[in-house]
């Protein structure tokens, strides 16, 4: 799948701020992540029906004082 982050420590006098950003799915692969397997014995039997989407990120930060 493939998860790529970049964060950066910044002390202050005793406390430290971490901002960083995530990146999940860079390869923009399709993993399935749910299948129909309801109706056995059709064309739908074990279809996927929700894959993970491509090249999503996240930003946050980590604060300790």
């Amino acid at each position: 799948m493939g998860a790529f982050n970049i964060a950066k420590t910044i002390m202050w006098g005793h406390s430290s701020f971490q901002p960083k950003i995530d990146f999940f799915n860079v390869l923009n692969r399709a993993p399935v992540i749910t299948v129909r397997g309801l109706n056995y014995g059709t064309a739908a039997y074990l279809q996927p029906s929700s894959v993970l989407v491509g090249r999503v990120f996240q930003i946050g930060a980590v604060i300790k004082f």
